[in-house]
């Protein structure tokens, strides 16, 4: 065609017309003949966007609406135009309809047998079953008999579509033939379930679920609400026109138990919303593992196995349960009388014949139940000679709680709809898998071993899917697979079920990882030979053979055989599977490397030395769906190790992953969160990352992401906020702040420990430490101080002390807030992490404010941080000093209390042979230990500490000097002799403090100086303002400048100086604007100016208006040289 265009043989144009696709190739061949449309060339300009070109879509396609939900069709076509797509596309040109159908009436089945009587069942065989009745015009059946895809109610579809013989009526037995996808109004699909049987054939058409629809949680939490603040009683005084506030007293909700009996999601849900809410919930389930429960700290406080300890526990009791043989009055005579002390409130939204209707009302008029919330009952609809219907006692609803609004089935259909029209995996998908109905359905004691395998292996390949693991979790897969695992005794079978377990640790924690741990123990290792022959299979096995291999590859990988895996030489076949394989083989290989990369890290090498990452970042540009998420978590993995970093970025990485977190699915967005997360490993990268306009994505994930996103969002941009302002900057501007105060206060575990941790990172500027006060941020800080994980209260403390660091509003907050109680108690009892970064948070809480340091000691700090000093790791010795220098500074009382602790002695030991960081702390901790405080002074000398100080400030860091020359400048002026050891011939001999006051006056150094006598010196004006008088003072202004290491004192010692009058803060500025080269005055040339200066003024000169020449006294007597 180029060719043909260049030669001018033909021209090129562009048809504006649309163009849907055709069904076959005949009708391909007359639409050219018949001139409609004549080389058309359809080019897709939008990498990955969804093709019309399928079956059904030269005719329009008109789905049929049969539902009871009166404006379902409309809810529908709002809902299309919204955004562009696919189907709106055809929508718009009238290809696409949506044709509401009257509801079908099918016959009522008797209540039991033998109910009719004999003359009625004789007169019904004869006429043969009852017959649907279905009223449909002619066109209606035209729709669908074409009918490819329904959207409808199950009670209504069910029947029509998997009972058709029973289900339509004989006339009209030809519609529905050629559905190849319905789409249900409900999140539940028992009427299809019911249907089935084991031994008959799987459904043809495929069935999608109202998923992610649940009012149940809102129902219940409603119910409690409404009870327990009394709204109808506070109804029925209004009535009466009665103002009684004591008539609505109401219990605090923390004292008040929510028991959940049934832990499924929507058990989860309702926990989780009772809890937030401040509720003390319990859940029951029949079988929990290990420490299982720790998988429900989300939505319980605790959760029990015991039914009875439920049901005498708890002041509302909420029944989510299914109707079993398990569960089938499951609540009786027997166990309820333990309700007799609580009286709880009963509210059952799961299935009515948990509880018999005769044992409700038995339970309300003895007591055992105090009220009774309904929407569900042992016979629906409820009876009209019922006694529920009157009883003053009970609130019914017509099993109504989760109601599915038209809105609501609209949003999970439409973009079904454009997925279908795509060819693209649909959401809430039903599996009709026999094997896997039978693993899930009959569990591990009824199902024989080579049926498990059978089942096991197609539910691994299922379940790399995360929609496809949803539903094995809401079948109980977690629990029959944990079976399964436990008590198994064949070992792929066993693997099989721990690989699709291991997705469940991380999938919102439905699985907790010791749980997991335990499972893992019960599988046996591959032996030698066996891993030998995977290899083999991987090289040289056919293609099938290499399918399995591959999947059993990941699942020893996640057996945890990592090293075994990489020296029997898995590594190179797995690559070459990424570059060449089948597209089954190419998603195991890219989940294998990932898995053998998580936590081994000479893998991460092997992989990258054996050059994985260019087919992984290829995979992650043009992989499907699932290459490309199982490709950035590998590379996420493998970027665990800094050295791969560089690979993967120079590789080009960064932007298809900044691409997936902004547009890709949502295990895509996940990993891709995660692994930019890991390569914003330098201020480079992290500045690249960004270039990308990657920060935007990530906040908005903290926004509306899942709770894995907001998880890996926050510790993606803590990263890219580490040692790059400008990033902290661009972070905040974009409202990350915000969204992360929110998560550390409301969020998961996991979600806090990595939001506190973004918070450190942006507390490092400034700006952003202000902001995080203003959005609320300090308070539920210091509230994770008290988290059980030591990860999350470490966070937390190292956020708060970047927040106190150099920001007096944010310590007073802080103490406001009730942190410092919480972080004693952490020096106090906390882990050495915890103690470490909590003594470093009391020290800048404590600096320049005297409440705070009262408030620390008052709270008992003093004593452990001088324990940590004594006895504590490198880093808790240094920041307990530090802590302890800052609550000596201006308090006399703490002075006081930390000798009386024994606080010298470690100090002292801390100066004489602790790390540099250490002898600087303790050197200023000492030298404010001995300001005003005699005894201080005497006891520092007793335990040998002017000898190591004397030391380091001869040869110490610039630092050490400093703080050294402090702490002997305020030991000097003690009148007590002191005992000193010469460190140069270990003798202990003793000075006056006389002598100590000359020796430390000539070595003292640059804070040595007498602070009551260079005042003596200082220009004192007569009120007279002259202009020699302005320049002196600005003379001695500046002049004290150079005789001041400013940048290098503490800030109190700094403020010190400034309201002595002795420094200009505000010069000082311009100083440390000037070049490194500026000069400084020198001692003694200065002196020998001076003095030749005078001898040689005139006769005529009399004297100075400024009388005090202060920088004289400076030059004189202060170490600048």
């Amino acid at each position: 065609l180029s060719i043909l265009v260049q030669r001018g043989l033909l021209n090129a144009g562009v048809d504006p017309s649309n163009f849907y696709g055709l069904e076959d190739i005949p009708s391909a061949i007359d639409y050219m003949y018949e001139r409609k449309n004549i080389g058309k060339l359809v080019v897709d300009l939008t990498k990955g966007a969804p093709r019309l070109i399928g079956a059904n879509m030269a005719a329009k396609l008109r789905i049929p609406v049969i539902s009871f939900k009166e404006g379902l069709a409309d809810a529908v076509k709002q809902r299309l135009l919204t955004t562009e797509s696919p189907a709106r596309a055809l929508f718009q040109a009238g290809k696409l309809e949506f044709v509401t159908l009257p509801t079908p009436s099918f016959p009522q089945a008797s209540s039991a047998p033998g109910a009719k009587p004999e003359s009625e069942q004789e007169q019904q065989e004869a006429s043969g079953p009852p017959q649907t009745k279905w009223e449909l015009t002619a066109e209606q059946q035209e729709v669908l008999t074409q009918a490819t895809v329904v959207l409808g109610d199950a009670h209504n579809c069910a029947p029509l579509l998997l009972t058709p013989e029973v289900g339509l009526p004989k006339d009209k037995q030809h519609l529905l033939k050629k559905v190849q996808w319905v789409q249900g109004t409900y999140a539940g699909v028992e009427r299809y379930l019911k249907l089935l049987t084991p031994d008959g054939p799987k459904p043809q058409l495929t069935l999608t679920r109202a998923g992610g629809i649940n009012g149940l949680a809102q129902y219940v939490f409603g119910w409690i609400i409404t009870i327990e603040r009394k709204f109808h009683e506070a109804h029925a005084m209004q009535k009466q026109k009665m103002f009684d506030p004591a008539a609505l007293t109401y219990r605090s909700f923390p004292s008040v138990t929510v028991g959940i009996l049934g832990l499924g999601a929507i058990g989860q849900a309702i926990g989780r919303l009772a809890k937030l809410a401040g509720f003390h919930v319990i859940g029951f389930k029949r079988q929990l593992r290990g420490d299982e429960d720790e998988t429900f700290k989300n939505c319980a406080h605790r959760v029990s196995t015991d039914l009875d300890e439920v049901l005498q526990t708890a002041d509302y009791i909420v029944s989510i349960l299914p109707s079993t043989p398990a569960t089938k009055y499951l609540l009786n005579e027997t166990n309820l009388p333990g309700c007799q002390e609580k009286k709880p409130v009963f509210i059952n939204v799961g299935r009515g014949d948990v509880i018999s209707e005769k044992m409700i009302v038995q339970a309300l008029d003895r007591q055992w139940f105090s009220k009774v919330v309904l929407d569900v009952f042992e016979k629906e609809p409820l009876p009209d000679d019922s006694p529920l219907w009157d009883h003053p006692k009970v609130f019914l609803t017509p099993h109504v709680a989760a109601f599915c609004f038209n809105e609501d089935i609209a949003d999970v259909f439409v973009p079904n709809l454009n997925a279908y029209l795509a060819k693209k995996p649909l959401n809430y998908l039903v599996d009709w898998s026999i094997e896997k109905e039978i693993l899930l359905e009959r569990g591990p004691k009824q199902t024989a071993g080579d049926e498990q395998r059978r089942a096991l292996l197609p539910l691994v390949r299922k379940c790399i899917n995360r929609q496809e693991r949803e539903q094995m979790y809401e079948a109980n897969g977690v629990h029959v697979l944990s079976e399964v695992v436990s008590s198994g005794d064949a070992y792929l079978t066993q693997l099989y079920a721990l690989k699709c377990l291991g997705w469940a640790t991380s999938d919102a924690s439905k699985l907790s990882e010791s749980a997991f741990e335990k499972l893992r123990e019960s599988v046996r290792e591959a032996t030698p030979e066996e891993l030998t022959s995977l290899v083999d299979v991987l090289q040289h096995g056919n293609h099938e053979e290499k399918d399995g291999g591959a999947v059993l590859c990941a699942s020893v990988a996640t057996r945890g055989q990592s090293d075994a895996l990489r020296d029997v030489g898995v590594v190179p076949p797995l690559i070459e599977m990424l570059k060449g394989g089948s597209a089954l083989q190419t998603l195991w290989a890219a989940n294998a490397l990932g898995t053998l990369a998580c936590s081994n890290n000479e893998n991460r090498v092997t992989i990258a030395g054996a050059g994985g990452t260019t087919p992984l970042v290829v995979l992650l540009r043009t992989g499907a769906e699932e290459q490309i998420h199982q490709a950035a978590r590998a590379l996420g993995n493998i970027a665990i190790n800094n050295a791969n970093v560089a690979v993967i970025v120079r590789e080009e990485a960064i932007s298809p992953l900044v691409t997936l977190v902004r547009l890709g699915t949502d295990e895509q967005k996940q990993f891709a969160a995660y692994t930019l997360g890991n390569l914003a490993d330098s201020e480079e990268n992290s500045a690249a990352i960004a270039s990308e306009d990657a920060i935007s994505p990530l906040v908005t994930l903290l926004e509306t992401g899942t709770d894995d996103q907001k998880e890996e969002a926050a510790y993606a941009l803590g990263r890219l906020a580490e040692d790059n302002d400008a990033n902290r900057a661009a972070i905040a501007l974009a409202g990350g702040v915000a969204s992360l105060v929110v998560i550390v206060r409301t969020g998961t575990d996991a979600q806090k420990e990595w939001a506190a941790y973004a918070l450190r990172q942006l507390a490092n500027n400034e700006e952003n430490c202000v902001v995080i006060a203003r959005e609320g941020g300090i308070p539920p800080l210091v509230e994770l101080l008290r988290a059980t994980s030591s990860e999350q209260s470490v966070q937390a403390a190292r956020a708060l002390g970047s927040l106190a660091h150099t920001n007096a509003a944010n310590r007073v907050e802080m103490a406001r807030d009730g942190g410092i109680s919480l972080l004693v108690a952490l020096v106090r009892a906390g882990t050495d992490e915890q103690k470490h970064w909590a003594a470093l948070v009391l020290g800048n809480i404590a600096v320049s404010n005297d409440a705070n340091c009262v408030e620390i000691a008052r709270e008992g700090g003093i004593s452990p941080l001088v324990a940590l000093v004594r006895a504590g790791t490198d880093q808790q010795k240094q920041w307990a000093a530090f802590a302890l220098g800052k609550l000596a500074f201006n308090i006399e009382a703490n002075r006081v209390e930390i000798s009386r602790d024994g606080g010298i002695s470690p100090l002292v030991a801390l100066v004489r042979a602790g790390t540099d960081q250490q002898k600087q702390r303790a050197a200023l901790a000492l030298g404010n230990i001995a300001v005003s405080n005699d005894a201080n002074c005497v006891e520092i000398a007793r335990e040998g500490g002017i000898p190591p100080l004397m030391a380091l400030e001869r040869s110490g860091t610039d630092e050490q000097k400093q703080y050294a020359a402090f702490a002997l400048s305020n030991l000097a002026k003690n009148d007590a002799n002191t005992v000193i050891e010469d460190p140069a011939s270990n003798v202990v001999h003793t000075e006056s403090s006389s002598q100590l006051k000359s020796t430390e006056t000539r070595t003292a150094g640059k804070m040595a100086l007498d602070f009551a006598t260079m005042e003596s010196y200082r220009f004192k004006g007569d009120d007279l303002e002259t202009r020699t008088s302005i320049d002196q003072t600005e003379c001695e202004s500046s002049c004290s400048l150079f005789f001041f290491p400013m940048p290098e004192l503490p800030i109190d010692q700094q403020l010190q100086l400034q309201e002595l009058g002795f420094v200009n803060l505000a010069l000082e500025v311009c100083r440390r604007l000037l070049s490194s080269s500026s000069p400084l005055l020198m001692r003694e040339k200065h002196v020998d100016y001076l003095k030749r200066g005078l001898t040689r003024l005139s006769s005529g000169f009399v004297a100075l208006d400024a009388r005090y020449p202060l920088a004289a006294c400076l030059i004189a007597f202060g170490d600048v040289g």
